[in-house]
């Protein structure tokens, strides 16, 4: 399918995110072969991580903060100019906070290599990784649906 109004960089960028996607999920599925597949009746292979459960984590904080920025990236040129920073910059910090936090979650799942390490950085890095993420959605859905609603006053249709 060609679309002649995209530019090239919404092209890159779709192309990118689906190549991210592809390897997040591939680490996925090796994550799931090693442990229904390889290891089918070795309960002892539950205690330690596979190399693909921090790299699929990874790829997938790359792909969120992606298109998070898109998302902003789109705020940003609909807000007017008096409110724009208002309404991005909270966004940005939440999700820069996202990606600490993401980080920070993936290197210590790689350093500790072990299942029991997500009970131990549960609170101080995987449940703030979560969390900023949903507060960063959340602002940016409802700064995206009060534009749409904003921008219904300049439609061509009636209410």
């Amino acid at each position: 399918m060609h679309f002649s109004g995209d530019t090239s960089t919404i092209k890159f960028f779709v192309g990118a995110t689906w190549i991210l996607d592809t390897v997040h999920v591939v680490f996925m599925c090796h994550m799931l072969y090693y442990y229904l597949i390889t290891n089918y009746g070795v309960p002892t292979s539950l205690e330690h991580d596979v190399w693909s459960f921090p790299a699929s984590l990874l790829v997938n904080l790359f792909v969120v903060i992606t298109v998070q920025c898109f998302f902003v990236h789109k705020i940003y040129y609909l807000c007017r100019p008096r409110v724009k920073w208002l309404v991005i910059t909270p966004i940005i910090l939440l999700l820069l906070t996202h990606f600490a936090f993401g980080m920070e979650t993936v290197v210590l799942l790689l350093v500790n290599g072990e299942a029991s390490a997500i009970k131990q950085i549960r609170f101080y890095a995987a449940t703030p990784f979560v969390a900023t993420l949903v507060l960063a959605e959340v602002l940016t859905t409802t700064s995206l649906c009060v534009l749409l609603y904003d921008s219904g006053n300049r439609s061509a249709f009636s209410r």
